[in-house]
């Protein structure tokens, strides 16, 4: 398989609906040096299904909805309101990471519908109402499906050893992942929204396609989130650069005030003033302004504890020295 994916300009900015919808890929078959390309075609058109086929592969191979996710159970539908009303929705597959966090995921067979995130979303607000004792008892009824009974501390066990410490915390935050083989606009739409507002939620597009003696192959491609394109570059020695910038940015931070109260030169506490200057046009010497009757822009003000003393100092320094040279009082 040979995939061809866009590149996305701007590595700080979310990909735009328009470069969203329109990553595609390439699918050759290769026959000694010849490459035929294969025909895309709708899961529909191959004959699979979306429960028969679709889910089966999930739950198979569950790393199609995120790497290191455990099939906790799957088309669950036990909900219940707090006044005891049964709640018939039914979950597709959920999932455990490895990071403690529950997978939500829908599947849809060919075009998702408008409001499949809508409907996602709302599995992944029952489901944060899991808990550790939930996800035991689900999960020991998915082990026991084939007919094996699977004793719960067994089960318990196996989750502990994928996801460490159940935290109810990361129970609360589910992932969204939307697996369809294609996404409206208004869904793309609303995914990027949602992930800038925080919330975790991926979409995985699955493609049929044709290949030679009417066999089927299908792929899974991530359409969001995009890699960022720093994860393509490489940098020399990234880490001293970092290190090296880092203490740049903390030099300029500091001020020629604190660097003189850290030496010892001056006392903590001691009162600065400032008299503005500036240098000349050919970029000479220091002039001061209004030495006689400063105007309010001239006056001396307090120095605030990062503003440079030098140029206070060079000020006081040549007035005292003008007043040395002055000429003497002929009274």
């Amino acid at each position: 398989m040979i995939k061809q994916v866009r590149h996305f300009r701007d590595s700080g900015d979310l990909p735009s609906i328009q470069e969203l919808i329109v990553v595609s890929e390439r699918v050759f078959t290769v026959t000694g040096s010849a490459a035929t390309s294969a025909q895309p075609i709708a899961l529909a058109e191959a004959g699979l299904r979306e429960r028969s086929d679709l889910q089966e592969w999930v739950l198979a191979h569950p790393e199609i909805i995120g790497e290191g996710v455990l099939v906790v159970t799957f088309e669950f539908d036990r909900w219940q309101a707090f006044g005891g009303a049964r709640e018939r929705d039914r979950l597709d597959v959920l999932g455990l990471g490895a990071d403690g966090r529950l997978v939500v995921a829908e599947l849809k067979r060919d075009r998702a519908p408008d409001t499949v995130e809508m409907q996602a979303i709302k599995y992944a607000a029952m489901a944060s109402r899991f808990t550790e004792d939930t996800l035991v008892e689900q999960h020991a009824r998915f082990l026991s499906r084939d007919g094996t009974v699977v004793d719960q501390d067994t089960v318990r066990q196996r989750l502990i050893e994928h996801a460490g410490d159940l935290d109810p915390e990361q129970l609360r935050r589910p992932r969204i992942v939307l697996v369809a083989g294609s996404f409206p606009p208004v869904v793309t739409a609303t995914v990027v929204w949602l992930s800038e507002m925080g919330v975790d939620v991926a979409l995985q597009r699955v493609q049929a396609y044709r290949v030679f003696d009417d066999k089927t192959v299908v792929t899974v491609s991530q359409l969001f989130p995009v890699a960022d394109v720093e994860e393509f570059t490489v940098s020399p020695q990234r880490q001293q650069l970092q290190a090296a910038e880092e203490r740049r940015r903390t030099t300029r931070e500091k001020s020629t005030v604190q660097r003189l109260v850290t030496a010892g030169s001056i006392p903590d506490g001691t009162p600065l003033m400032l008299r503005a200057h500036h240098r000349d046009d050919a970029g000479g010497s220091h002039r001061h302004r209004g030495m006689g009757q400063p105007g309010p822009e001239t006056r001396p003000r307090p120095l605030v504890q990062r503003s440079p003393p030098a140029a206070g100092l060079g000020v006081r320094r040549r007035a005292l020295s003008a007043y040395r040279d002055r000429p003497a009082d002929p009274g």
